[in-house]
């Protein structure tokens, strides 16, 4: 998006990598994370650094495929810790089964087509960089929360955007979600698309009865 070389990346990749390379070995918390995260530590799941870990993947496997049915997890109920927000997907896998996980999945990405479509179709480089922005942020963080549910990332404690219980968090993804909105509408004929469309609530009041007066 920016048109820098590859090499830059290259190497601000490297020096991220290094970054997080010395700050997860100086710390002890972090450090039993990543051994959960390999698995060398969850044969008991009471284990401190486990317990996440082991009973999202037992609300994930309660689910199977068609899931325990809307409201029925077992694990909400003090088992698996933060399960309205860090853990919620796991919860959505217990009570809707394997269709509900990949509708999320859907979701999103069918989220990152649409930014890329607007991406591919500006001709302004700020609404492609800040499109660009706003789509790694929300795409990467869905993937890190999606990553620690099913094991297949450490643990960090991301939420889930636009699902997760919170107040911040899904405040500043509506005001991405916004900002979103707002630049496609820079693309080239999605105003005249919009415009010669018909409005929400026209299309919603069509839909009701019309009582007519008798004559």
């Amino acid at each position: 998006m920016a048109g820098l070389p590859l090499r830059w990346y290259a190497l601000f990749g490297a020096l991220g990598a290094a970054g997080v390379a010395f700050l997860a070995l100086n710390s002890d918390n972090r450090m039993q994370r990543i051994d959960a995260w390999l698995g060398g530590i969850c044969s008991n799941p009471q284990v401190e650094g486990c317990f996440q870990k082991v009973h999202a993947e037992y609300a994930l496997a309660d689910g199977g495929w068609w899931g325990v049915g809307p409201g029925a997890s077992r694990e909400k109920w003090s088992l698996l810790p933060e399960p309205h927000n860090d853990f919620i997907l796991a919860i959505i896998g217990e009570e809707l089964g394997l269709p509900g996980t990949l509708l999320v999945l859907a979701l999103f990405s069918l989220f990152a087509y649409a930014c890329f479509r607007i991406i591919s179709s500006s001709t302004d480089p700020f609404v492609r960089l800040a499109t660009a922005g706003v789509m790694v942020w929300i795409v990467a963080q869905a993937m890190l929360n999606v990553g620690s549910v099913i094991g297949m990332l450490p643990i960090i404690g991301v939420p889930l955007p636009f699902v997760s219980s919170g107040g911040t968090a899904l405040i500043s993804a509506l005001i991405g979600l916004g900002l979103l909105l707002s630049m496609a509408r820079s693309v080239p004929g999605c105003d005249a698309a919009l415009k010669g469309r018909p409005s929400t609530l026209r299309r919603t009041f069509a839909a009701l009865p019309v009582r007519r007066s008798r004559s």
